[in-house]
């Protein structure tokens, strides 16, 4: 971006990193007809997760390359829920006690989150319905 402030610079090549990967994914997803199949080499894993923990701390959307690890290490669709559940909210306690910690979040606040967690486990239990209903159809 010419002429802009280089903070708006740095922001517009970040979102565009990760527009990238969002496009890379969906190709990826729509390209194979394996996808879950089979297992990741050691060293596509780790970087996975570098990945993955590069985007969650720089947006806060590190869940679409977990997903897919995950989705290659069950053998079931409840094995696959049950990790990518624990996955979310092992992550989401790490970030929310990061945040208190750190003066972000102020105990006042935990109330909301609270509450959000309350609708967090209405939404699982409503996507775990949904999906057992699809797979009926299938």
């Amino acid at each position: 971006m010419v002429g802009a402030p280089r903070h708006q610079a740095a922001g517009a090549d970040a979102t565009a990193m990760l527009g990238a990967l969002l496009i890379a994914i969906a190709i990826y997803f729509t390209l194979r007809q394996d996808v879950g199949s089979h297992r990741f080499a050691t060293w596509v894993t780790v970087v996975f997760m570098v990945v993955s923990g590069f985007f969650n701390g720089l947006f806060g959307i590190g869940g679409p390359l977990m997903a897919l690890y995950f989705l290659t290490l069950a053998d079931t669709k409840e094995g696959y829920l049950a990790s990518i559940q624990t996955f979310f909210m092992l992550d989401t306690l790490y970030v929310t006690s990061l945040r208190v910690a750190t003066g972000v979040l102020h105990l006042g606040d935990l109330r909301l989150v609270l509450l959000g967690l309350v609708y967090v486990f209405i939404g699982l239990s409503g996507a775990y319905y949904l999906i057992s209903s699809l797979l009926q159809l299938v």
